[in-house]
C-alpha cells in the first residue's frame, strides 16, 4: 500500500513554522556574535575618580586647587560642562604618555578619560593603565580636585565620571571611537589618537566660550603638524559644505557635544577604509544644527610620518 499523501495545504501550514524557527536561529546566532564582540574591560578601576575628600599628604610640588574659577567659566545658564577624552590606541606606546600628559595637564581638565586598546598586539591598554596609576596619577588627581574645588561637586557628582581602560577586539578606530564614546559619561567628547597633542588652553578656551555661549555644540580650532612636517592646517568654516568637501571637515581633537553623536546614524562609520571614518563624521554633523565655534590658534598637534 503506497503511504498516505500529504495535502497541499498541510505543507503550506508547516512552512511558517519552520521559517520562524530558521529565522528565530539566524537571530540568535547575530546576537551571540554581537556579545561576543562586545568591549571587554581591563583595569576598570585603573584611575576612579576620587569619590571621598582626599585627606591623603599633598604630591611634592603639588598645586594648590584654586577656590574658584576664572570669571569667564562661570556659565550663564545650565551645569558647567563636563569633558569626556577618548582615546584610541594601537601601535602608538612610545607616544602614549605625551599623549596623556596633553590631556591630564589641561587648564580645564577632563571629567573622564576613556583609553581603548583596539586589539593591539602590544597591549597598549596594558600601557595606558600602568601609566594612569603610576607617573601621570599625581597629576591627574590634581586636575580632578581643581574641578571639584571650582564647582564644589561632591560624591554624587563625581561618582559616575572614572577613567578607564577598555580593550575591544581588533576592528578598526572608527569601532574603537564609538565603543568609548558609547561608555562616555561626559556631555562633551574629544577624541585624540595616542600619537597626537593638545594645548594646555585648548579646553579652557573652549569652554570659557561654552560658558557665555550656551547653545554652541562644537569647538574647534586650526591644526599644527610635528615631525617630519611643519605643515599648518588653517580649519575652514565648518559651515560651508563645499569648502569642507574639498579641505576636509574638521581636526579630530574637535570637541563636540555628545548628543551629536547620538543624532547621526551610526557615529564613526566603522564600515569605512581607514583616514575616512572620521571626514564622513564630520560631514554627517553638517547635515545637523550645528552652532559652532572656532577658536584663535593652532591648539591641536598631529604628528606626521
Amino acid at each position: 500500500m503506497p503511504p498516505p499523501r500529504t495535502s497541499t495545504s498541510a505543507v503550506l501550514s508547516c512552512t511558517p513554522k519552520r521559517l520562524f524557527l530558521v529565522v528565530l536561529c539566524l537571530f540568535a546566532v547575530i546576537l551571540l556574535t554581537e556579545v561576543l564582540m562586545l568591549p571587554n574591560l581591563i583595569g576598570v578601576a585603573a584611575l576612579p575618580v576620587p569619590t571621598t575628600a582626599d585627606n591623603s599628604a599633598p604630591d611634592e610640588g603639588a598645586q594648590v586647587a584654586v577656590a574658584a574659577p576664572p570669571a569667564s567659566l562661570r556659565p550663564v545658564t545650565g551645569a558647567p560642562p563636563n569633558i569626556s577624552v577618548i582615546m584610541p590606541c594601537y601601535g602608538h606606546v612610545h607616544f602614549l604618555e605625551e599623549a596623556l600628559n596633553s590631556v591630564i595637564k589641561q587648564q580645564y581638565p577632563p571629567a573622564e578619560i576613556l583609553v581603548v586598546d583596539d586589539g593591539s598586539p602590544e597591549e597598549c591598554g596594558k600601557f595606558a593603565s600602568d601609566m594612569l596609576d603610576g607617573s601621570l596619577a599625581s597629576a591627574r588627581r590634581r586636575s580632578i580636585r581643581q574641578l571639584q574645588t571650582w564647582w564644589g561637586w561632591g560624591d554624587g557628582d563625581m561618582v559616575r565620571f572614572r577613567d578607564e581602560v577598555l580593550v575591544t577586539p581588533n576592528r578598526g578606530v572608527a569601532h574603537a571611537r564609538n565603543s568609548g564614546i558609547r561608555r562616555a559619561r561626559g556631555d562633551w567628547i574629544m577624541c585624540l589618537d595616542a600619537d597626537d597633542t593638545v594645548s594646555p588652553n585648548y579646553f579652557m578656551e573652549a569652554m570659557a566660550h561654552v560658558a557665555q555661549q550656551p547653545a554652541t555644540n562644537l569647538v574647534y580650532a586650526d591644526q599644527q603638524f610635528f615631525g617630519e612636517s611643519r605643515w599648518q592646517w588653517h580649519v575652514p568654516d565648518v559651515q560651508r559644505v563645499d569648502m569642507a568637501l574639498v579641505n576636509g571637515p574638521l581636526p579630530l581633537m574637535t570637541l563636540f557635544r555628545r548628543a551629536l553623536w547620538q543624532a547621526t546614524p551610526h557615529g564613526f562609520d566603522e564600515a569605512l577604509p581607514k583616514g575616512h571614518e572620521d571626514w564622513a563624521f564630520w560631514l554627517q554633523l553638517t547635515r545637523l544644527a550645528l552652532k559652532p565655534h572656532k577658536l584663535e590658534g593652532f591648539l591641536t598637534q598631529v604628528i606626521a610620518f
